[in-house]
C-alpha cells in the first residue's frame, strides 16, 4: 500500500478500497500488533494528502474520520473517556507509535486539548518509559 501511495497515477480511491478490503481480511483483524502497524502506515498516506492544514478543510476531515477509525478498530472496545481516540491499546512499542502519530494529527489541526488527552491516556501504560516523558516534554513547548 505505501508503494501504490507513492505511483503519481494510483488513484486516492482506490488506496481506500485497498484498506477497506485489507482490513476485512479476519488475520489482520485478529492480529493486534499487524493492525496496529497497518492503520500506522495507513494514516500517514492520508496525512501526507494534506498539504495545507488551514485550507484543506475537506482532507483533514478526513483524516481526523480514518484516525477515529483506527483507533476504535485497535482499541480495547471500552473507551477510557467519552472520545474515540482514548480506546486506542498504547502499551504495545507499535501502539506507542500510533498515540504519536495521533498527537501529532491533532497538534495539526489545532487541537491541544485533545493532543494532550492522548498523552494522558498514553501515561497510563507508558508512564514508566523515559522516551515517553522526553517526547511528552517536547510536545509541550
Amino acid at each position: 500500500m505505501r508503494y501504490l501511495a507513492q505511483v503519481d497515477s494510483y488513484p486516492f480511491e482506490d488506496l481506500v478500497a485497498l484498506k477497506e478490503k485489507a482490513t476485512s481480511i479476519p488475520w489482520l483483524s485478529a492480529q493486534s500488533t499487524e493492525l496496529v502497524k497497518f492503520y500506522f502506515a495507513w494514516i500517514t498516506i492520508c496525512k501526507l494528502r494534506v498539504s495545507d492544514w488551514d485550507e484543506q478543510i475537506e482532507d483533514v476531515g478526513f483524516l481526523e474520520t480514518e484516525l477515529d477509525e483506527c483507533l476504535d478498530k485497535t482499541g480495547s472496545g471500552t473507551p477510557l473517556c467519552a472520545t474515540q481516540i482514548n480506546r486506542v491499546v498504547l502499551d504495545c512499542p507499535d501502539g506507542y507509535l500510533l498515540g504519536k502519530l495521533a498527537v501529532h494529527v491533532k497538534t495539526l489541526a489545532n487541537d491541544p486539548e485533545q493532543a494532550r488527552e492522548i498523552w494522558d491516556t498514553m501515561s497510563k501504560s507508558n508512564g514508566t518509559r523515559c522516551d515517553y516523558w522526553l517526547d511528552r516534554m517536547a510536545w509541550e513547548k
